[in-house]
This record gives C-alpha cells, sequence and structure tokens, in this order.
C-alpha cells in the first residue's frame, strides 16, 4: 500500500515543476465555454467536515487575489474519485461516454454494494499545488484505501463506464478554483510559501454519484458559484467484520 503513497509524492512533486516552468496558465474553463459544456457525471467524495472545508477556505483567500474565478464554494469542495463521462441531453449528440438519465439509478444501485463494502478511512490534505488552470490541494493516501477503492468502483461498472474522459493519470486532489490566463510567474512566488503547509487530516465516510454542469452566465467569473449539482446517489462507508453485530 506505501506504493500509492510514494507515486503520489512523486507525481505531485512533477505537477509543482511542471507548473514552475509556466510562463503563463492556462484558462480552462473559457475552453469548456467555447467547446460546449455537457452535463458530466462523477463519483467523488465531499468534503463534509467543518475543520478540513474551513482550512481549505483560509488557502482560497490567500490565493484570492490571482484567481480570475471565483473559487469553488465550500459545500461542493470533494475529491472526484472517477468521472464516468457525460448525461445526454435532449438533442445532444450520442458517444461511447454518454449515458442517458433513465440509465444511471441502474448504475448507481451496481456499484452501492461495492462502496459499502468499505469502511471509513483516512487521507491526508494539503499542501498546496497547481495545475496549469487550477489552484489544488494534494490528496495523500497513507493507506492506499482511495486507489483501491477507484479500482473497484471501476471493476463494478460496465466496462464503458469505466473510460475515464479525463486524458491525464489521476491525481487525486481537491481543486479549490481556477486561474484563468495570466503570467505564471506571481502565482508560483505566491505559492511557494504554501507548498510546506502542513496537512489536515480527513475521514472518509462518504461517496456521491453525481452530475455537475457550468452554465453559461453572464458573469463567467462566477461560473463555479452558478453551476449546477444534482446528486443521483449517496453511499455510507460500513464495512462491519464478519459475525459482527450492528447497533
Amino acid at each position: 500500500m506505501k506504493l500509492n503513497l510514494r507515486n503520489d509524492a512523486h507525481a505531485f512533486q512533477r505537477t509543482w515543476e511542471r507548473f514552475s516552468r509556466l510562463k503563463t496558465t492556462r484558462d480552462e474553463l473559457a475552453h469548456e465555454r467555447t467547446n460546449g459544456q455537457r452535463p458530466y457525471l462523477t463519483f467523488l467524495i465531499p468534503l463534509d467536515d467543518e475543520a478540513v472545508r474551513a482550512r481549505c477556505i483560509t488557502w482560497q483567500q490567500a490565493l484570492r487575489p490571482y484567481l480570475q474565478y471565483t473559487p469553488q464554494p465550500p459545500q461542493r469542495l470533494h475529491i472526484s474519485l472517477h468521472y464516468m463521462g457525460y448525461l445526454r441531453e435532449r438533442g445532444g449528440r450520442w458517444g461511447i461516454r454518454t449515458w442517458r438519465r433513465e440509465m444511471l439509478p441502474a448504475l448507481a444501485e451496481r456499484v452501492r454494494p461495492v462502496l459499502s463494502s468499505f469502511a471509513p478511512f483516512d487521507v491526508l490534505i494539503g499542501p498546496l499545488n497547481a495545475f496549469a488552470g487550477a489552484l489544488i490541494a494534494e490528496v495523500h493516501d497513507p493507506q492506499g484505501q482511495l486507489h483501491a477503492m477507484r479500482r473497484a468502483l471501476k471493476r463494478a461498472l460496465p466496462w464503458r463506464a469505466r473510460l475515464s474522459y479525463v486524458p491525464y493519470p489521476y491525481l487525486p486532489h481537491v481543486a479549490l478554483g481556477y486561474w484563468g490566463k495570466m503570467p505564471a510567474e506571481p502565482l508560483i512566488r505566491a505559492l511557494r510559501p504554501y507548498r510546506e503547509a502542513a496537512p489536515i487530516r480527513f475521514r472518509v465516510q462518504h461517496v456521491r454519484f453525481t452530475i455537475y454542469k457550468r452554465e453559461v452566465t453572464a458573469n463567467p467569473a462566477e461560473a463555479l458559484v452558478e453551476a449546477h449539482e444534482d446528486v443521483l446517489a449517496e453511499y455510507v462507508l460500513q464495512k462491519t467484520p464478519a459475525g459482527a453485530k450492528t447497533p
């Protein structure tokens, strides 16, 4: 299990090194507006601990002058577990990664026994890091449980639901906000002290299956605030040892 933690640490270091070499950040939400904003389906872990949320808010406020978009609302802070594809809207295109809404309840129940077979576990959130388009908090998985859950979830889904539409390897993180397009050097300087920020422990107890969509709004800077999230299913981690009696 320690292998996951070591690999994630190396991956986060490479992520920081790539960001440190950037000349300009990338406006990912502008790209999304240009190419169409489709509702996407994701299994995620909500940050439902007030102390963890408070720490994330503190980090957001510290870097707020550099974010062209209003930061992610606290109630939507989460660790993504698996992006399953897109919801097919009326008149929308059909593709291998698109799903009709009537298909989703059966998929939600298909994975319930798998997710509820996991006992609650701890991860560490922090320090801060960055992608070309986003401010993130690293998520470290000392026991490898997060990775194990993701593998089990994907195995329980139909094969085409195991495909991820994101073009990069899974690296657990909390997206705190989006930069927009600007010179990277001031951001690199501002972020360096937070590369040493102490992580905070978070207990994973719930998983959600959601539909999430960012709408085209009159004020693009409010894209994260005005996004819509529809919770399709919630799963409680509750594994009990064989033969144990539940209260």
